[in-house]
């Protein structure tokens, strides 16, 4: 059932459904001369999941897809826990909110080297003058095995900066398990 999780979690992190028109424009920009103005020790990705279930944090990953001429390449930087915040119920007139666990996640030790090799070989492909796109994923499995018709609720954001702080990837999207 843990992969079940972890499989709804991917897919929900690639769908649309639930993300801003904000982040969609922002990322649209995004190219090869972006990526490698990145610093890897600043990247972030933060996963708020509603209680009681928490994240498996050897499930946790930063992917990145290139996408050149000759195919699409798939990476992934392992993640390492930086902070975890409890978030409490919010109930209101207009909306409501489930008590949740907010995770913030740093590239580890081994995803930094991955993701510098990976700038410079987009550097030496930028010289052979192939251009590349590129899609960022957070993906995470759950240490509990989800009940079936239970839904959680799960936000995603992602900071590639620290001037520029988070935008969301995916914002409050239900995840209803079913049976």
């Amino acid at each position: 059932m843990h992969r079940i999780a972890t499989i709804l979690l991917i897919l929900l992190v690639s769908g649309c459904a639930s993300i801003p028109i904000s982040t969609m424009l922002k990322l649209s920009s995004f190219d090869e001369d972006s990526f490698l103005l990145l610093k890897g020790e600043q990247v972030r990705a933060q996963v708020a999941v509603s209680q009681p279930y928490t994240i498996n944090f050897d499930k946790t990953k930063l992917t990145l897809d290139t996408e050149t001429d000759l195919g699409t390449r798939h990476f992934a930087f392992p993640l390492t826990l930086v902070s975890e915040t409890e978030i409490p119920e919010e109930t209101g007139f207009f909306s409501s909110r489930k008590a949740q666990t907010q995770y913030t996640f740093k590239i580890s030790d081994e995803g930094l080297t991955n993701f510098t090799e990976l700038q410079r070989a987009i550097e030496e492909k930028q010289r052979a003058q192939s251009k590349a796109g590129f899609s960022f994923m957070v993906s995470a499995g759950f240490n509990e095995e989800p009940l079936p018709n239970e839904i959680i609720v799960v936000s995603i954001n992602l900071q590639l900066s620290e001037e520029d702080g988070y935008f969301a990837l995916i914002e409050n999207a239900e995840i209803e398990v079913e049976e």
